[in-house]
């Protein structure tokens, strides 16, 4: 089978963890494979080396746009989705073959719906979208915050703050879905059952076909510690490259925290806290033993996943998120917010303890709850999470699954 993958970087953490992976696995399993992104142009013609320079400025004066006239939360990265500057025939004259399958991750800044119609088109493949966010589902926020607008035409859309944007942007995207993408029979699949409820609701691709297939691991690189010992002090890992965005939760985390404390003091000799990612302060709890070590490389995250008793994920609008799936590759229990892949996942005292959505006071139930653990039952726990591990997690498993998915077989 010939596959092509499309995305919007070759240089990002998630085509890295995520896309390259799937790629090598389908590699081994027979497919050829390619993909293509803008920065395939940089080593081609002079012509379409200027064009990757110039889709480079649409991307910073899209930043700019986004910058001032959008509210940070929504990740409005689309603004102008509709302005194609990379044509289904540049993708086609820069790949080695017609594929039978297309599969579509992030397209943020690369294709606009016409260029995915022309190229469905152009190569008669099929069409595949491995949602990653909720983007490709609305009018162009990553993450919608409950907004119910992409059920019906995103008009005044909550994501800008000028009146007359309000009712353009959004709308003239998801206008522009409709008018391309919703003639495609574009398959959907999905790395958590949530998504499978906004895909149905969506007013674009409520038609369309949705599979559940989580994103996998690497279980050379993330497995659990040969020696595990449950010490004296529960260590909670918690972090995020972005944690101090206002969708990871990490001010709610604190106030669970606080919350936890004061309902039983003795947290403080129990615990240990560990933050990875992008926090560059310290935690304000005192007496509490708190550990800052900043960003990590991938096989220094995967150490401190093994080094730790639990993980805390407490976002509040996430597809995810992949730390979880990075996490339960350790075989740790997680502690969670009743959302994206932890609600499929996290069950309460099986696997961790996954708490009511945006309630903190639970996530504070939930920190009480996995300090007092006993060492029987935090091992049974890790137990349980590596049979989740087995079953959804290990990249060869989810890509000879993906295989059956690509020649529409069921997947159970």
């Amino acid at each position: 089978m010939k596959i092509l993958h499309l995305t919007h970087t070759d240089t990002s953490h998630g085509f890295n963890q995520v896309i390259l992976p799937i790629i090598n696995e389908l590699d081994h399993l027979g497919n050829q494979n390619t993909y293509f992104s803008p920065e395939i142009l940089r080593s081609s013609s002079f012509r379409y080396r200027m064009l990757y320079q110039v889709n480079k400025w649409r991307i910073f004066i899209e930043k700019s746009l986004r910058k001032i006239f959008t509210h940070e939360d929504y990740l409005f990265y689309n603004i102008l989705l509709r302005l194609r500057l990379i044509s289904a025939k540049t993708i086609n004259s820069h790949i080695p073959f017609i594929p039978d399958v297309i599969i579509i991750y992030w397209i943020d800044g690369t294709l606009s719906p016409n260029t995915i119609f022309q190229l469905a088109h152009l190569t008669k493949a099929k069409l595949f979208w491995y949602l990653m966010d909720e983007a490709p589902l609305t009018g162009g926020c990553h993450y919608s915050w409950n907004c119910p607008n992409y059920k019906i035409d995103c008009n005044n859309c909550p994501a800008f703050s000028n009146k007359i944007l309000k009712t353009i942007i959004a709308k003239g995207n998801l206008k522009s879905k409709q008018m391309f993408l919703s003639k495609l029979d574009i398959q959907f699949i999905g790395a958590n059952r949530a998504m499978e409820s906004m895909t149905k609701q969506s007013s674009v691709f409520h038609n369309s076909r949705y599979h559940f297939l989580p994103l996998g691991i690497n279980p050379e690189k993330f497995y659990p510690h040969p020696k595990y010992q449950v010490g004296s002090k529960r260590k909670f890992l918690i972090g995020s490259p972005k944690i101090k965005d206002k969708r990871k939760g990490f001010s709610e985390f604190i106030s669970a925290l606080k919350i936890a404390i004061e309902i039983d003091p003795e947290l403080i000799e129990k615990m240990k806290i560990i933050v990875v990612g992008d926090l560059n302060e310290q935690i304000e709890c005192s007496g509490l033993e708190v550990e800052i070590k900043g960003y990590l490389t991938e096989n220094e995250l995967a150490n401190s996943y093994r080094d730790s008793d639990f993980f805390i994920s407490p976002s509040l609008q996430d597809a995810g998120p992949f730390m979880i799936n990075q996490a339960m590759g350790c075989c740790l229990p997680i502690l969670s917010y009743s959302i994206g892949f932890a609600k499929d996942v996290i069950m309460t005292e099986i696997t961790g303890y996954c708490a009511q959505q945006n309630q903190v006071a639970d996530l504070a139930k939930g920190l009480i709850y996995l300090a007092n653990c006993p060492t029987n039952h935090i091992l049974e726990m890790r137990k349980n999470v590596a049979d989740f591990r087995q079953r959804y997690l290990i990249n060869k498993n989810n890509a000879e699954k993906l295989i059956q998915l690509l020649n529409q077989k069921l997947i159970h």
